[in-house]
């Protein structure tokens, strides 16, 4: 997969720059959400790993950019234990998973694994006619 990871901490960078390719992940770095924002634009990742520092502006609004730039992009939201916990049940219904800094390397891959098989599943919805309107594989 496809993986930007923008976060503000250079050690988070390369910690999880290091897993991630290590488990054949294609991986972009970002420390400002305008270095993401201008990697969103070519680098076009399957999922990002965001943590909402990164940005000067509340993490709605960031997402909100994020999903203009590549709006088929799953989002993981990557959350300090000091994050106000209202401003991630703000964003909760938006990403596709919430995971906490302190977090086992567990619970990102099962993120990233239920994202991964939720991309490979078909799916299908009937439209008023009767007619299946399939959802294109990324």
């Amino acid at each position: 997969m496809k993986i930007l990871v923008a976060d503000p901490a250079p050690s988070s960078l390369s910690d999880l720059s290091a897993v991630l390719t290590a488990k054949g992940h294609d991986v972009r770095l970002a420390s400002r959400s305008h270095q993401a924002e201008q990697k969103l634009s070519t680098f076009h990742p399957d999922v990002t790993i965001l943590n909402p520092a990164v940005g000067d502006m509340d993490a709605k609004a960031l997402i909100n950019r994020f999903k203009e730039q590549v709006p088929e992009a799953d989002i993981i939201l990557y959350v300090d234990v000091r994050t106000p916990w209202s401003a991630v049940e703000a964003v909760r219904s938006t990403v596709a998973a919430i995971v906490k800094k302190e977090f086992s390397l567990h619970h990102l891959g099962a993120a990233l694994a239920d994202i991964d098989n939720r991309r490979k599943a078909p799916t299908t919805m009937n439209r008023r006619d009767g007619n299946q309107i399939g959802r294109a594989h990324v």
